[in-house]
């Protein structure tokens, strides 16, 4: 027996001798399984781990965020060789656009049908 397996006897001997008010001799039963089994994992605090765990998820928001503001800019067409950015503007010279086709094909589609008339 070693020393931890004699010291838990003899303190298991003396508490039972105070008990029952005599000495009785004790013995342990599987000593060796109670001793020598692992201790239980306890969680704890780790700092180079916790650092870890932030640099891992702080460099995918670093990152995302560049590529956010570094995109660069959306051309939503070209007006005289110079593009539009803005996708307000492209709307409105579009549809100013349209509306000077519709003027344009209106007055051609007019003189058509004076034309047939006149036949």
């Amino acid at each position: 027996m070693d020393l931890r397996e004699n010291k838990a006897e003899q303190m298991l001997q003396e508490y039972v001798a105070r008990e029952r008010g005599r000495s009785v001799k004790v013995q342990l039963k599987g000593t060796d399984e109670i001793l020598n089994r692992p201790k239980p994992r306890t969680l704890h605090f780790n700092p180079a781990k916790a650092a870890s765990f932030a640099a891992a998820a702080a460099i995918p928001l670093i990152l995302g965020a560049m590529l956010l503001y570094n995109q660069e800019t959306k051309v939503y067409g070209y007006i005289n060789h110079k593009p539009v950015t803005d996708k307000q503007q492209a709307i409105d010279l579009t549809q100013q656009m349209f509306d000077e086709l519709a003027v344009a094909d209106g007055k051609a589609a007019e003189d058509i049908l004076t034309d047939l008339f006149k036949l």
